[in-house]
């Protein structure tokens, strides 16, 4: 008798847990977990206009969202005109993580910036405002431009501006490289 009892008993919490977890308890899906529309593995994308070829992003793993784009071990080829429409200018942009949306792009771990002019920038994290365009870094950069080499903690760079400024007024270090020209001696 008391065994049939307790089976009894033990089938009725049994019952009772399973509508108590399906019914009341329904799982809810994540709504964080954002998964990609578009996957690329070891992709190059090309932007061609009649003339040439304007742009360059080869990546190891490319992530498409609805609101943003995410590039791994990526590098990015802009090629344009400079302001005076006679010289091509290119500038290579590496990045081990770059994310795309439509204010911002954000460039982290190992950012190497090269100018086809001469001028280099290198930092652990950039990040460039599309609408204003407005460059800036809270990280140590190493900048060279033409044979000069300028360092700091932090950057701001307005487009049209030849001004480096640091957010936090740290000490900047410039090192004024001189080349001796042979017909100057």
């Amino acid at each position: 008798m008391g065994v049939r009892l307790f089976i009894t008993l033990l089938l009725v919490i049994a019952v009772s847990l399973l509508i108590a977890t399906v019914v009341f308890a329904p799982i809810k899906p994540s709504k964080d977990t954002q998964v990609p529309s578009v996957t690329f593995i070891n992709s190059i994308m090309y932007d061609i206009n009649n003339n040439e070829v304007t742009q360059l992003v080869k990546s190891k793993k490319a992530y498409h969202y609805d609101k943003k784009d995410e590039l791994y071990d990526a590098t990015v080829i802009l090629k344009a005109k400079d302001e005076n429409k006679s010289k091509l200018i290119s500038d290579t942009v590496s990045a081990k993580f770059i994310e795309i949306t439509n204010d911002l792009i954000k460039f982290r771990g190992d950012v190497n910036y090269n100018r086809s002019t001469g001028t280099i920038l290198q930092s652990q994290s950039l990040d460039y405002d599309r609408i204003s365009e407005h460059l800036t870094s809270n990280y140590k950069f190493v900048a060279f431009y033409n044979g000069n080499k300028l360092k700091g903690n932090s950057l701001s760079i307005q487009k049209g501006q030849m001004v480096f400024k640091t957010k936090d007024n740290s000490p900047v270090k410039l090192d004024v490289i001189m080349n001796e020209n042979k017909g100057n001696k």
